[in-house]
Formats: C-alpha cells, sequence, structure tokens
C-alpha cells in the first residue's frame, strides 16, 4: 500500500474478501497521500454465479466511501452483472473473460 501511494496514477482497490474494517484501512490510508481512488465490489469466486455478485452492496459503497466504484466481475455471463452494476451507480467494471 506504501507504493501505491507515491504513483500519480489512478488507483482501484477490488474488495474481494475484505471486510468493511480492511476496506477503511486502505481507503484512509491511500486517502491520506492520493486522490485518484476508487472501489470496485468483487465476490472472489470464479466463476462467480450471478446470484452472488452482491451488487447491492454497490449504492451502499459509493455513500459509504464517496468514492467512484465500479465491479469486478467474474461471473459467465458478459452482460448482466456489469449493466446491473451500471444501474446501481458503477461506473468502473472489470470483466474476467472465460475462453473454451
Amino acid at each position: 500500500m506504501n507504493l501505491l501511494q507515491k504513483t500519480e496514477k489512478p488507483i482501484i482497490i477490488s474488495t474481494g474478501a475484505s471486510t468493511y474494517d480492511e476496506i477503511d484501512f486502505a481507503v484512509n490510508l491511500v486517502k491520506k497521500t492520493h486522490s485518484k481512488l476508487a472501489l470496485l465490489q468483487c465476490t472472489s469466486k470464479y466463476p462467480c454465479p450471478l446470484e452472488s455478485l452482491n451488487l447491492s452492496v454497490i449504492p451502499y459503497m459509493k455513500s459509504r466511501y464517496d468514492l467512484p466504484v465500479g465491479l469486478s466481475d467474474h461471473s459467465i455471463d458478459p452482460v448482466i452483472g456489469p449493466v446491473l452494476a451500471v444501474g446501481l451507480g458503477s461506473i468502473i467494471i472489470e470483466k474476467t473473460f472465460y475462453i473454451g
């Protein structure tokens, strides 16, 4: 985290397998020296079933942290998760694709 604070590039933190206490810690640490920060809702299942994406936390995270929020999507469906996430306020979509 300390090395990330030195970059002038935007920092995107994926929240997979993190508690709110851990996210709070990371956000507070980075915000001390860096203003270009965003969070991605992530469910660490590969592939992730659509019903496990936990998209309902997107508006909550947006409100709690007052940061841009997005989705780190590991579902097989290429469209449903990202479209729903945008409808809930996401402005960043990171999508894992499966080939084969």
